[in-house]
């Protein structure tokens, strides 16, 4: 009921508690500090028992200076209380081992966790080559050599990485080149992270990418490489979307004998972003086999062998692969807003769209302007992931139908209702527009008929 230990101290002022309920097969700590030294002495080590359960309650540290911190031979699951990933958090760190080592073929699970690993000299959270990885709900921060290594199977539920403490390495790093192995990672829901100028995935053989969810670097990663001179294939399926918005993003094969396939699924490379850093965004590979999605990019860029070209070159422009769909976006309010309208100014304002395969940050918006003075419809802005233009130059004392049209990256689109404002003359000090309440205020004492 009560663990104690000379290696259990408190962790800042709180005061440290951890105890076992055999019951729920759950270790549960708070507020605890554990410092280990010295060869396969672990601040958490789990032997033999299948299914443990860790709870975190608190701000917890677990430290071993010369082994991992954390051992696991069986399936383990380390998890917040109560799901709120800054209340309950782990720190925990080794200086010349893996932050996290997970071995025999066990899973790790972390779930509603605040959690921050660290090694010195090694890999933050590493396998043995047929080890699972289950992170759901959590906000993980990993820092030092590659953060997740070896791992064979690997899914991502509603997590959020946390910014970068080294740019360089990779996020996912398999080192396995063996080409009749093949590992994977799951989407699930809606992933995002910082994962500055590294890899989000470097492979030396197989690899899979599925899942109904998308992942989101929202900094400046490489993308994926993939390395296998005996051949290999990256294959990205079943509806995931992969977003990585900077300009370095690429898909590259490195030795011209990995295959790329795309089937239902989508992949963004730099769309949000100026090409001030041209890399060939897609390239390298042997062949590049797509099914049910589409290429989208500038004019005339297409596939070509195991390449994304363009005039002749590998293309260095913004592309994507976009999952194929005829659905047109879906808005949910269609009404438009016109305020703050002016002698020649109005400001235009819709509520986003959503859409099936395009995320909002990445629908387009086209706005059209009516002059009911000269019946000329006029293109006044084309907008990405944006709900708001300031329309100028307006003629004052004049009547406009403004129009938007949200459209998805397959070209689908769906169209807002109208809505029409008047400009005011020189001597009206306010507009009127369609729809609009106007209410008088006024004394019945002096209200005369």
């Amino acid at each position: 009921s009560n663990i104690t230990s000379k290696y259990i101290t408190p962790n800042a002022d709180f005061y440290p508690q951890a105890w076992y309920e055999p019951e729920e097969n759950t270790l549960y700590v708070r507020n605890i500090k554990v410092e280990r030294t010295g060869g396969y002495n672990h601040a958490l080590e789990n032997e033999s028992n299948d299914g443990l359960t860790v709870v975190f309650m608190g701000n917890n540290e677990f430290r071993a200076k010369n082994s991992s911190s954390i051992f696991l031979k069986k399936n383990t699951t380390l998890k917040s209380y109560n799901g709120d990933t800054e209340e309950n958090t782990l720190y925990t760190w080794s200086n010349e081992y893996e932050g996290i080592h997970v071995q025999n073929k066990a899973t790790l699970t972390i779930e509603g966790l605040g959690l921050k690993v660290y090694s010195e000299k090694h890999y933050p959270l590493s396998a043995k080559r047929e080890e699972g990885l289950y992170i759901k709900n959590s906000l993980v921060k990993a820092f030092g050599r590659s953060r997740f290594y070896d791992f064979k199977d690997i899914t991502f539920e509603n997590t959020t990485f946390g910014n970068p403490y080294s740019a360089s390495h990779t996020y996912i790093d398999i080192s396995d080149t063996d080409p009749s192995h093949y590992y994977t990672l799951t989407l699930k829901g809606e992933n995002k992270g910082n994962l500055y100028t590294s890899y989000f995935i470097d492979t030396k053989t197989n690899f899979t990418i599925k899942g109904d969810g998308s992942f989101t670097d929202i900094s400046r990663s490489q993308g994926i490489r993939a390395e296998n001179n005996r051949g290999m294939t990256l294959r990205i399926e079943g509806g995931c979307a992969l977003n990585f918005m900077g300009y370095l993003s690429t898909l590259k094969g490195m030795t011209g004998n990995e295959t790329l396939e795309i089937d239902d699924a989508s992949v963004r490379l730099g769309l949000r972003y100026d090409e001030s850093y041209e890399v060939p965004k897609v390239s390298g590979f042997r062949s590049i086999i797509t099914n049910g999605c589409r290429l989208i990019g500038p004019a005339g860029v297409s596939v070509e062998g195991g390449d994304v070209m363009l005039n002749g070159e590998r293309c260095k422009k913004n592309i994507a692969f976009v999952k194929s769909e005829w659905e047109k976006p879906s808005i949910d309010n269609a009404s438009i807003k016109v305020e703050d309208v002016a002698h020649t100014t109005a400001t235009v304002t819709w509520k986003q769209a959503t859409d099936n395969v395009t995320p909002k940050e990445l629908m387009r918006y086209l706005v059209f302007l009516d002059d009911s003075r000269t019946g000329n419809r006029k293109h006044v802005g084309e907008f990405i992931g944006k709900d708001t233009l300031k329309l100028k130059d307006l003629t004052p004392d004049t009547r406009y139908t403004v129009t938007v049209k949200a459209q998805d990256e397959c070209g689908n689109f769906a169209f807002y209702n109208e809505k029409t404002f008047t400009t005011p003359t020189d001597k009206e000090a306010y507009a009127a527009v369609s729809g609009s309440t106007l209410t008088f205020y006024y004394d019945n004492q002096r209200a005369k008929r």
